[in-house]
């Protein structure tokens, strides 16, 4: 033996299925990409997986369980997030409160 114990069989539901994993969060797992859609990265612990016409639907039929709604650009793509504010993740992360809440509304995050 290696001293190592297995690890726990997986949490089954009711109907014997395994349950769908917990939501994706900004800085831990990309929540799920669209088609078109590539990952990113950023300063504050990667960049999401949704494009802006996602998230601007998203914000208007109410963002999935575990979202930050207050940092909904986390969620976009390095490329949409680039076009979208014309800057670095960096650069935005660094503008005082106002100028980002500014940009935000102005991109139809806010």
């Amino acid at each position: 033996t290696t001293g190592k114990t297995p690890p726990p069989p997986p949490v089954r539901s009711a109907t014997g299925k395994t349950p769908p994993p917990p939501p994706a969060r900004p800085g831990g797992a990309n929540p799920p990409r669209t088609a078109s859609s590539s990952s990113g990265s950023s300063a504050g612990g990667g960049g999401g997986g949704y494009s802006l016409d996602n998230i601007r639907e998203l914000r208007k039929t109410g963002v999935p369980s575990g979202w930050d709604s207050a940092r909904l650009e986390a969620y976009l793509t390095e490329a949409e997030f680039q076009a979208a504010f014309k800057m670095s993740r960096a650069d935005f992360d660094a503008l005082p409160a106002w100028k980002r809440r500014d940009k935000k509304k102005a991109a139809g995050l806010f």
